[in-house]
């Protein structure tokens, strides 16, 4: 009567993607804790950004593999900071017309910058894990 789907419809996720799902996710409650703390102005999606690609690039295998899953953990951080800042900052911002070109430069350069933070910041995390796994 009901079918159970398959492992090979979840298994069609390429590595780096998994790494990069796992690393953002794992990073959520850090950023939201990190945001709780008295005057701190980090935000859910900037420790996406900053810790999502670090886990992620330790849970990768290999340097090209941490690199590649820290850019695209990078990305999935900067698409949760564009829907955070849009959330909570766009309709003060879209209220005079004038501000429209601002919202759209800010996004565009969140979601240019986040892929190059997640790469470095994988590449970081790769790195701790091959030391830690000496």
């Amino acid at each position: 009567m009901f079918e159970m789907p398959s492992v090979r419809r979840f298994s069609r996720v390429s590595p780096s993607w998994r790494a990069a799902i796992i690393g953002v996710c794992a990073s959520l409650p850090t950023a939201v804790l990190i945001n709780w703390l008295p005057n701190s102005e980090a935000t859910v999606g900037a420790g996406a950004m900053l810790a999502g690609p670090a886990i992620a690039g330790a849970v990768a295998n290999g340097p090209e593999e941490s690199a590649a899953a820290g850019v695209r953990a990078g990305f999935l951080g900067g698409v949760i900071e564009v829907l955070v800042f849009v959330i909570s900052e766009g309709p003060t911002i879209l209220r005079p017309t004038s501000q429209i070109p601002f919202l759209a430069f800010a996004v565009v350069m969140i979601l240019c910058t986040s892929p190059l933070l997640g790469w470095v910041f994988g590449r970081l995390g790769g790195r701790i894990s091959e030391v830690v796994a000496r």
